[in-house]
């Protein structure tokens, strides 16, 4: 009598496909540009094991160790298949796991790998860095258990509303309009966030070159900050921070308004929809630096949104000068 065939099924999701793009992201090529494996290391390398536990997090939302792991009991022919190579049952056990993590945060390996791979894809995809917009932002990350206080979790400010927790920050940059991270760091969670944009600026240049528009919360409006990144080259737009002059003087720009003192402009969107209506100022800004003055002039813009109240931004317009 024939014997009847077998047959094993193993349910694979989303994981051909989101391994496909990592694979022309060359997620695996860059991660083994950036780590060297010990002459003892056997099986897939480095880079392949990096590229497919992100593509199990991406699939399931989950970045235990021990998930990776059962995954792998599971669909060991398939992801053979894919990948184009044996897998062996310890290819992705706790070790190489630990030992891939310590690589990658070792030194400034992660900021390479991360600038390296961001470069890639703007040219894969032909994404325009030339008078660009790059938006830069924090989050803050609540999490449960303890630290001995020498990394990046710590009790600060919480934006969750939850004071009892410990918490890290997330800070990003995108380019716009398709919002792709072309940087993204991990700082204490008891750090102020105004210090940050400088910093991330720097990187995030480096990646798009300095003739870009920085868009930031009101945060990124300190006189130092906007100073800098004019002095760098680039342009800017934030909402000016009701503190100090800026909250006082915010009574006379909307009494100018009310009164009618200053004529206000019908503001829309890039669909004609109408916003509101504001008005705007050229002023001329001076900030002290080391050794000489940086001078510029920037645009106030004061306006009355239909869905929001009046506020105040502030917007580099002309080219940069400087005093000594």
């Amino acid at each position: 009598m024939e014997e009847g065939q077998k047959v094993e099924t193993e349910r694979i999701n989303d994981l051909p496909v989101l391994i496909e793009w990592l694979k022309q992201m060359k997620v695996d090529a860059i991660i083994d540009d950036h780590t060297h494996a010990h002459g003892l290391w056997g099986g897939i390398s480095k880079g392949v094991l990096g590229m497919t536990w992100i593509a199990h997090m991406i699939m399931t939302g989950d970045h235990r160790k021990v998930r990776l792991n059962e995954m792998l009991q599971g669909n060991r022919r398939s992801l053979g298949a894919m990948l184009g190579c044996e897998i062996r049952e310890s290819e992705f056990n706790d070790d190489r796991l630990g030992r891939l993590l310590t690589d990658l945060g070792s030194g400034e390996t992660a900021e390479d790998i991360e600038r390296e791979m961001s470069a890639h894809c703007i040219r894969y995809y032909r994404l325009k860095t030339e008078q660009a917009t790059v938006r830069i932002d924090t989050t803050s990350v609540s999490v449960h258990g303890g630290d001995d206080g020498s990394g990046v979790i710590a009790y600060g400010y919480s934006k969750d509303h939850r004071p009892d927790l410990m918490q890290f920050t997330v800070l990003m940059a995108t380019l716009d309009p398709l919002g792709m991270p072309i940087l993204t760091q991990l700082v204490a969670g008891n750090s102020s966030d105004d210090g940050w944009y400088a910093p991330a600026y720097d990187e995030a240049i480096k990646t798009t070159g300095k003739d870009i528009m920085v868009i930031g919360d009101s945060k990124m409006s300190a006189l130092s900050t906007r100073a800098y990144l004019q002095g760098c080259g680039s342009r800017y737009l934030t909402p000016l921070a009701m503190v100090g002059k800026t909250k006082e003087d915010m009574e006379q720009w909307i009494d100018a308004a009310v009164t009618g003192t200053v004529s206000l402009t019908r503001v829309q969107s890039a669909s004609a929809d109408a916003i509101g209506r504001g008005y705007e100022v050229v002023r001329e800004q001076t900030y002290p630096c080391t050794g000489k003055s940086e001078c510029w002039s920037c645009s106030q813009m004061s306006m009355h949104a239909h869905r929001r109240q009046a506020c105040v931004s502030d917007s580099r317009l002309r080219a940069p000068t400087s005093r000594r």
